[in-house]
């Protein structure tokens, strides 16, 4: 499953957050630019609830920003 949400506040220069779930856990792929092709950065979380939590703190995106990305 992916997830897509915009970065309106805090998120510097990071813009839009694609959440990518995988058997190993879950990946976070920050992304520059509004139309930036490429992540400038990622990270991983056991859980979707652990990515989720950490980008509702850090930047401020609350669950229900959160779409479908395919």
């Amino acid at each position: 499953m992916r997830l897509v949400a915009d970065v309106s506040g805090g998120g510097g220069d990071i813009s839009r957050i694609v959440l990518q779930e995988s058997a190993s856990g879950v990946f976070l792929y920050f992304y520059g630019p509004r139309d930036a092709v490429l992540p400038i950065g990622e990270e991983w979380y056991e859980s979707r609830e652990a990515a989720l939590d950490a980008c509702r703190r850090r930047f401020d995106v609350p669950e229900e920003a959160w779409q479908a990305a395919d």
